[in-house]
């Protein structure tokens, strides 16, 4: 995946999954454990802001995957366009990007951008560059469980029965919220039912400052329906539009929060339905 480094050249940061461990891109297996070289991802370039303030912005996307043995992996079918078009939005908006995506099939913004493929992978990245951001969008979907032992090789089937012993994985939206301070911090939800209800604990859980509520008939899709909830508020009506456009109202969002405010995203479904770029 290529972004920018900071002299404004192209550059690749890749995470690569290699028998549990990270085969580094000159070929060589690394040792069995979680080994992180991301020499500049929290390094955001500079550019000039079309909103009120220039903001130096963390976007997760996209999947993760979390390997039984060589070859299989416990994962979802997120597409990460909603991660995407925040990235591309921020940018056109003049913010300064970091995107750490999981596997993805889409065409990188013009940003800095994170390849990573497992939730443990993700949290080291997105932690890193939350340094020197001032705020996250956190669209990924992080698998919420691994298998806790992995095996090395690919397992051969039997007529017997297997168990899968599953352990949770780091939740990154309530790590970055223990360390936010003052920054600002949306999440989204996926709900498939009591929707509300889950969606509200989240936000309280995890010390986001708004949380956007989906459901899995956005998965893949380039449209959605989402609603926002702003810490403190009440939850908005149903906005339908293409991802695009939802993106840049949630960029509009961070803006104003970013700024003491919340009345930027406060608008009618007609609204969203234009595409303002």
């Amino acid at each position: 995946m290529r972004g920018n480094d900071e002299f404004g050249q192209p550059s690749v940061v890749r995470f690569s999954h290699s028998s549990f461990g990270i085969r580094h891109y000159d070929g060589h297996a690394a040792a069995p454990r979680l080994t992180v070289r991301l020499p500049i991802a929290d390094n955001f370039s500079h550019t000039r802001s079309k909103g009120p303030l220039a903001l130096r912005l963390l976007i997760t996307a996209g999947p993760t995957r979390e390997f039984i043995d060589s070859v299989r992996f416990i994962s979802n079918p997120s597409s990460g366009k909603m991660g995407y078009a925040l990235a591309r939005a921020a940018h056109r908006r003049g913010h300064e990007v970091v995107l750490v995506s999981g596997p993805v099939a889409l065409e990188p913004p013009p940003c800095r951008c994170v390849n990573v493929t497992t939730a443990a992978e993700m949290a080291v990245a997105s932690k890193r560059a939350f340094r020197r951001a001032q705020a996250a969008i956190l669209t990924a979907a992080v698998c919420d469980y691994r298998p806790a032992h992995p095996a090395a090789q690919k397992l051969a089937k039997t007529q017997r029965p297997r168990r899968l012993e599953l352990v949770p994985t780091e939740d990154i939206a309530t790590s970055l919220g223990a360390r936010k301070g003052r920054r600002i911090i949306v999440a989204f939800a996926m709900e498939d039912h009591d929707h509300h209800r889950n969606a509200e604990r989240k936000l309280k859980r995890k010390r986001c400052d708004a949380i956007v509520l989906n459901g899995p008939e956005n998965v893949g899709s380039d449209r959605a329906a989402v609603e926002i909830l702003i810490a403190g508020g009440a939850w908005s009506e149903v906005y339908t539009a293409s991802k695009r456009v939802i993106a840049t109202r949630i960029i509009r969002l961070v803006e104003s929060l970013a700024d003491g405010g919340n009345d930027e995203f406060l608008m009618t479904n007609d609204e969203t339905a234009r595409d303002d770029f």
